[in-house]
């Protein structure tokens, strides 16, 4: 009996060792914070908002530090979930699958934005990249680009590799999909502050992942994709993700309309409005077709896939 639920407690544990990882690495780093600008020399120290700020603009590489360093303990986890470096990565693996992966997950970054642009609700404001700012700024959004993929690359390991294998000892291909993603939006919503709209993007996007995943046998071409994806949207053109806003080597804005209040919400709605793009329907029909024509052109390995669990 034990054996029997042992995949499922497993992923329970994985999961929630990973969350608790998390809150714990973000209060030690809030804590360094705190000490170093209440140590600074000011007479009244750090205020709670300067805090908030400086944890903020470093937020992306706190979490990706934090999800590199759990996977080196994994590597200590061995009843949990036994790991070694050529699982992770593989030059092969990454020039077959990654590549290929991030150049789709831009291109649809790229056309969601092409569209907002025709359409007239974003406006491009210019390069940034003043001359006498130039070195800063490219340090800092290479900074970000990097932390974005290793934060990316990393939980697409957990979530996609360990955690999505386990509960395919206990479950089939679609509850396994189902829950594998369930995980991830919880575990964002740990990590970020996330309105409904972006929940349901980032769970669209997990269907796809995962179903690239069952296909390749392989979490890299997903993560691939959801880097490029994100990429594209933050540092390169400066959108908001995750309520996360920065510059970019770009700068693109949401134009709001000055018009009655049904188109306003209407327009919101279906560009993401000051949320980004990770709140618009527009996306989220991207990626539902996406996961249609993925299905469909592959029905048969994926229905065969559906009625195989590992015992």
């Amino acid at each position: 009996m034990l054996r029997k639920w042992q995949p499922l407690t497993k992923t329970i544990a994985h999961w929630l060792a990973y969350v608790i990882w998390v809150v714990i690495f973000r209060l030690i780093i809030l804590t360094l914070i705190t000490y170093f600008m209440g140590s600074s020399g000011t007479s009244t120290g750090a205020t709670f908002q300067e805090i908030s700020d400086v944890y903020s603009s470093y937020e992306l590489f706190t979490l990706a530090l934090g999800a590199a360093l759990y996977l080196l303990l994994l590597r200590h986890l061995n009843p949990l979930a036994p790991t070694s470096f050529s699982e992770i990565f593989t030059p092969h693996r990454f020039e077959r699958r990654f590549i290929p992966g991030f150049l789709r997950g831009a291109v649809l970054a790229l056309a969601v934005t092409l569209i907002f642009l025709l359409g007239g609700y974003y406006r491009y404001m210019g390069l940034l990249l003043h001359l006498e700012e130039a070195p800063f700024a490219l340090l800092s959004i290479t900074l970000k680009t990097a932390s974005l993929g290793v934060l990316i690359y990393c939980e697409e390991f957990i979530f996609r590799n360990q955690i999505f294998n386990l509960l395919k000892q206990k479950f089939r291909l679609f509850p396994t999909v189902f829950f594998s993603s369930l995980l991830y939006c919880v575990t964002k919503t740990v990590q970020f502050d996330l309105g409904v709209m972006q929940l349901v993007t980032l769970l669209l996007l997990s269907w796809v992942v995962a179903m690239r995943t069952t296909l390749d046998e392989d979490f890299v071409r997903g993560a691939g994709l959801i880097i490029g994806l994100l990429t594209v949207f933050h540092p390169l053109l400066g959108l908001p993700i995750f309520g996360l806003e920065s510059q970019g080597v770009l700068l693109l804005k949401y134009h709001k309309y000055q018009s009655n209040a049904e188109s306003t919400e209407a327009i919101r709605l279906l560009t993401g409005g000051v949320g980004g793009p990770l709140s618009s329907i527009t996306l989220q029909l991207f990626l539902l077709f996406d996961f249609i024509q993925i299905f469909y052109k592959n029905k048969k390995t994926l229905l065969n896939a559906a009625q195989e669990k590992i015992e």
